[in-house]
């Protein structure tokens, strides 16, 4: 074997041939598999907005008919758990999007290992997102991340999901309960009004 230019150690160039088509599909992956997330996030987005919206229209009434009622009653409660089970498989399906890509990017580093010391991207990746420079040959100099920028997208996202689950549990607790007041609120009227 020779010594390669493009390796830092032993390698011929059909291994450095096969490193870089490697390279490139774990790259490829790992761009489809955000595609994928993001698609996905904002689908559960919609559905769970669409949730949110019938669970606030479905509040209980006193003065609809009594099987109406029941039924209405019945849907002001199911549809804060329909969305909480919609939250626990939305969680699920993002930290399975998560998992695959931090195992692209470590696949990634991997094989840049294996590439010259000037593919560097997704090595770089780290420090550039802890908001330290990162050394390029472009223009651009030194790109650095800032401070509000270094959220990861994973925890912003983790974020959306835990304040929709807040919003399912309000809904549970806070529905009966405004539910009584409107109706104390209502004989109090209906008393004061001389009815």
């Amino acid at each position: 074997m020779a010594q390669n230019g493009w390796c830092g150690e032993n390698c011929d160039s059909e291994r450095v041939g096969k490193a870089l088509v490697g390279y490139q599909a774990a790259i490829d992956l790992w761009t489809y598999q955000g595609e994928q997330w993001w698609a996905r996030f904002n689908v559960m987005l919609f559905a769970n907005s669409i949730v949110i919206a019938a669970a606030m229209l479905a509040t209980p009434s006193t003065r609809a008919h009594e099987g109406w009622r029941l039924f209405v009653d019945g849907f002001s409660i199911l549809l804060p758990v329909a969305g909480l089970v919609l939250c626990v498989v939305w969680w699920l399906l993002t930290e399975h999007e998560i998992a695959y890509a931090m195992y692209y990017v470590a696949s990634a580093r991997e094989l840049e290992r294996c590439l010259s010391p000037c593919v560097k991207t997704v090595s770089r990746g780290r420090c550039f997102a802890q908001g330290k420079n990162v050394w390029t040959r472009s223009e651009a100099g030194q790109p650095r991340m800032r401070v509000f920028a270094r959220v990861p997208a994973q925890h912003m996202g983790r974020a959306v999901i835990a304040l929709f689950c807040l919003l399912y549990l309000f809904l549970l607790v806070a529905q009966p309960l405004l539910f009584t007041q409107l109706q104390r609120l209502g004989s109090t009227i209906h008393a004061v009004m001389g009815g």
